[in-house]
């Protein structure tokens, strides 16, 4: 994994050349400079520090490929993400947008263990909802088992909170 967190602005680069993989198949920085809507100078840089810390390669023809551990950050970034687009959106009730906006934002300083400790507490709050009860006790008690929980058998995040149990 990487040393130091991606800031906003690299996952972003990193999110845009996995959807045109998706969507058109071969990726050239022009085309991430106008998904994006940046100068190509300003992509041609991005991508270039992106390229030294081995998370974009270029091949032969120039088109631009995730490395796997550019792969690789990107799954932890989008689970993250998950769960604090999930957390904003279902507990502090913001719109989707807002949701997956300041995920975005935030994502970049949330440490593997903060991320599954808020999968964790949003499962909570989801097991209590509509229910008169005791917060601290019922936050104790709680055990939020991942292959039983039913909130956690549709979660993203599964996996990756699995991982960390074992």
């Amino acid at each position: 994994m990487l040393k130091t967190p991606l800031t906003h602005v690299a996952t972003k680069y990193l999110q845009a050349v996995k959807h045109l993989q998706n969507q058109k198949g071969d990726v050239r920085q022009i085309m991430v400079a106008k998904h994006l809507g940046v100068t190509p100078s300003t992509c041609f840089e991005s991508v270039l520090r992106l390229i030294k810390k081995n998370l974009i390669a270029e091949d032969s023809q120039k088109f631009l490929i995730l490395t796997p551990k550019g792969t690789q950050s990107l799954e932890v970034i989008e689970r993250n993400q998950y769960v604090f687009t999930s957390f904003f959106r279902e507990v502090l009730d913001c719109c989707c947008e807002d949701s997956i906006d300041i995920a975005a934002k935030i994502e970049p300083l949330i440490d593997f263990h903060t991320a599954t400790e808020m999968c964790k507490f949003t499962r909570f709050l989801e097991s209590i909802k509509g229910q008169k009860v005791n917060f601290h006790e019922a936050w104790k008690s709680f055990d939020g088992n991942i292959e039983t929980d039913l909130v956690c058998k549709k979660c993203k995040h599964k996996e990756f909170c699995l991982k960390r149990r074992n």
